[in-house]
């Protein structure tokens, strides 16, 4: 970790502000309108001609324009679990961050908390007990469950987020396409590989045989297809 993080110039190369709005949009695939409103706020018409703010969800490294971390990455993409996979309304995911934060002490819970849901309220387990989020109430759920994406988070033994398997359509797919700010400046990479997505997709787009560059890389054709289908939803 050391010669990573020297790069970086001794900071914690998940804290290093490394991807625009766009480019967090496009890797997690949720319109780009969303994630800034995530990440620096928004404002919309109210009644009789007001305007009111979204506050963002998201803290930010300052400087413009707006960067996040992967830190940040990983906040939004647990946003986007909460949203688009469950369903859970926005106020609902604002009441439990808070609530967590004041009875936690953790100041982004998004980061650490393993949070589950029934659709509507988000939950979290502690001591045993499963307590509603948005309360601070012991409530059963009918069916429990680890959120379903949650999981294509990479942690290291401490439970810190080290990495990020992103998909394209299906929250079930293989760990191919790795997001690692330890690999190649936090670019997508191949897993295990520090081959950035865009030179293998690149080299299959100039002519080259998939099963060619599988070889040349030391990774699966599928891994190669795969990588190709990933570079063509960023472009898309």
């Amino acid at each position: 970790m050391s010669d990573v993080v020297s790069i970086y110039g001794n900071r914690d190369p998940r804290e290093v502000p490394l991807y625009t709005v766009g480019q967090a949009a496009a890797y997690l695939h949720v319109p780009v309108s969303t994630v800034r409103a995530w990440c620096v706020g928004a404002a919309y018409p109210r009644a009789r001609g007001r305007t009111g703010r979204f506050r963002p969800l998201l803290k930010l490294s300052k400087g413009s324009p707006a960067r996040l971390t992967f830190n940040n990455l990983i906040e939004a993409y647990v946003l986007s679990v909460m949203r688009k996979l469950h369903h859970v309304p926005l106020g609902a995911i604002r009441r439990a961050l808070a609530n967590v934060t004041e009875q936690t002490g953790l100041e982004r819970p998004l980061l650490s908390i393993p949070f589950e849901t029934d659709g509507s309220r988000l939950y979290w387990e502690e001591l045993g007990k499963l307590i509603e989020a948005s309360t601070g109430r012991g409530r059963q759920l009918a069916m429990r469950a680890v959120m379903k994406g949650l999981k294509r988070i990479e942690r290291d033994e401490h439970g810190v987020a080290v990495g990020l398997f992103p998909f394209v359509n299906d929250v079930d797919e293989p760990h191919v396409v790795s997001i690692d700010p330890r690999r190649s400046f936090g670019r997508p990479t191949l897993q295990g590989t520090g081959v950035t997505v865009d030179i293998v997709a690149d080299l299959v787009r100039a002519g080259e045989r998939p099963e060619a560059v599988a070889r040349e890389f030391g990774v699966s054709k599928d891994a190669v297809n795969r990588a190709v289908s990933w570079q063509r939803h960023l472009a898309a």
